[in-house]
């Protein structure tokens, strides 16, 4: 998230997002004298250290872009934090614990301040309703607050669309657009709710915010 600029440590306190290269353990393995020359001449020459090298050589899949803890090891961070009870209490503990505020989240800033308030009062609880581990897999990628309109004929639904709006209701920004056929249209009919979009394990999903403990 773009301004979210915290660095987190191993599996400690405040440790809300996957920083590979910080929680790693020194290694060995046996090599040669030749062979570990070779390996870092090899390293040299692609412009990094021999144990980037090795790394780089030897995983091929993609690292998850998310902090990847046992249950027992998210308990452990609540703990230090001191919420033996596992949940949230507020910003400070959001924060503290998971290293971003509601506040920080991308769109939160083109919202009323009512739903300022609401939003940050809902992804406390949103967050205290998932499983341990999986709090610390929840990654944030925005908040809006969005209108949805279909447009139908007497006998279909032929079009869908939503638009983020700012507080004075005017459109500033695109999350659906039409589809041509959804000219031809005879009824039409809107919702506004908040959406909140979000990466659980590296896949995308999103809420409907109704209220501060409701979301669907």
């Amino acid at each position: 998230m773009s301004n979210m600029t915290n660095t987190y440590g191993e599996a400690e306190v405040g440790a809300g997002r996957h920083a590979a290269e910080e929680i790693r353990k020194v290694r060995s393995f046996k090599a040669t004298e030749w062979e570990w020359r070779a390996i870092q001449e090899a390293a040299e020459e692609e412009g990094m250290s021999a144990s980037e090298y090795i790394r780089s050589s030897c995983i091929k899949t993609k690292k998850p872009n998310y902090l990847d803890l046992t249950t027992g090891e998210a308990v452990n961070i609540y703990e230090k934090a001191g919420l033996a009870d596992m949940r949230l209490k507020n910003q400070v503990d959001l924060q503290k614990v998971h290293g971003y505020t509601a506040e920080q989240i991308p769109g939160f800033e083109n919202l009323s301040n009512e739903n300022q308030e609401l939003f940050k009062a809902w992804i406390i609880n949103f967050i205290n309703g998932q499983s341990m581990s999986s709090r610390f897999a929840l990654i944030p990628t925005g908040i809006n607050f969005v209108v949805e309109i279909t447009r139908s004929t007497s006998e279909e639904n032929i079009g869908n669309a939503a638009f983020v709006l700012n507080p004075a209701g005017q459109q500033i920004g695109v999350i659906r657009d039409w589809n041509p056929d959804a000219e031809a249209y005879t009824e039409e009919y809107e919702e506004r709710y908040l959406r909140f979009d979000y990466n659980l394990f590296d896949h995308q999903n999103w809420m409907h915010a109704i209220s501060e403990n409701g979301w669907y």
